[in-house]
């Protein structure tokens, strides 16, 4: 009888040894999918980081292009408005002519 109570408990542990075997099978297959996901996240994050740096980087030479073309538009429209009174081109949104005093008829 003891004998037979001692083989029915180390069947049931080689059971139990074998099931705990192929759980950790599944979960060193789950773990190694896991860490293939990280992987490819991992390289599409250091991607996207890389993208985003050269993207700020012509950004910011866009803006600089952007300011320098602005202040040259500033000094070609002061220009234009000191040629404007010099010859009399009237300004429109005051009705006024610069650099030209009417005479009556």
């Amino acid at each position: 009888m003891k004998y037979k109570n001692m083989a029915q408990k180390e069947a049931q542990l080689n059971e139990k040894e074998a099931y705990l075997k192929q759980w950790e099978a599944e979960l060193n297959k789950r773990e190694e999918g896991l860490n293939y996901r990280h992987n490819e996240i991992q390289k599409t994050a250091d991607f996207l980081s890389v993208r985003i740096e050269k993207f700020n980087e012509q950004l910011g030479k866009a803006q600089k292009s952007y300011m320098a073309k602005r202040q040259q538009l500033s000094a070609w429209e002061c220009k234009l408005k000191i040629i404007e009174r010099n010859i009399g081109i009237p300004d429109y949104e005051t009705n006024n002519v610069h650099g030209y005093i009417p005479t009556e008829r």
